[in-house]
């Protein structure tokens, strides 16, 4: 008996264990849920997933994936014991006349964010930016960053951010009629 108690309670211990390093994207589109495994699950959740739609990932280290759909990507938190990570470099390039808000929640993203064409209305909340870029040509519009850490930041064109409760650094602002409000927020 004893032996079968020990032996329930090391299986229990190894499941609890697989479950802490499995990497889910959890798609949700309307009453649809569909779910995504492993290090590219963001990718694999963008691909199935249309504007408007909900993105919550698990605690763990995301492979980045060039974004091109207004989507709301939520992680665990950037304190959180196992925080979500997207890790490495890329692009948001968000089509012409998309209504919806792309917005990335409570995330640590380690690599830069290059802006392509014209983002507006972006919202990013609790999260950790290892840096944003916007290219020549390029611009955020109404961009607004919400109890952030953003460790690079340049404006071009005709940009116009907000930043709340935030720590900024390395801000630089490429364009003359750029614009950045900071509000509560630490600029180094």
């Amino acid at each position: 008996m004893k032996k079968l108690f020990f032996s329930f309670i090391a299986m229990m211990i190894a499941a609890a264990g697989y479950a802490q390093t499995t990497l889910v994207a959890t798609l949700t589109h309307g009453d649809e849920t569909s779910m995504f495994y492993g290090a590219f699950a963001l990718r694999d959740a963008q691909d199935a997933a249309v504007d408007g739609d909900i993105v919550n990932l698990s605690g763990g280290s995301f492979q980045a994936v060039d974004i091109a759909k207004a989507l709301t990507i939520r992680g665990t938190g950037v304190d959180d014991a196992n925080p979500t990570c997207i890790i490495g470099d890329f692009s948001i390039n968000l089509m012409d006349g998309v209504s919806d808000r792309l917005s990335f929640e409570g995330c640590r993203i380690t690599g830069t964010i290059s802006v392509v064409g014209v983002l507006s209305n972006a919202y990013f909340l609790k999260s950790y930016i290892g840096g944003i870029d916007a290219y020549p040509g390029s611009s955020m519009v109404n961009g607004l960053f919400v109890n952030c850490l953003v460790y690079g930041l340049r404006l071009t064109e005709s940009s116009s951010v907000q930043f709340a409760n935030s720590y900024v650094e390395n801000y630089r602002n490429d364009s003359y009629n750029a614009t950045a409000s900071f509000t509560n927020c630490v600029i180094h």
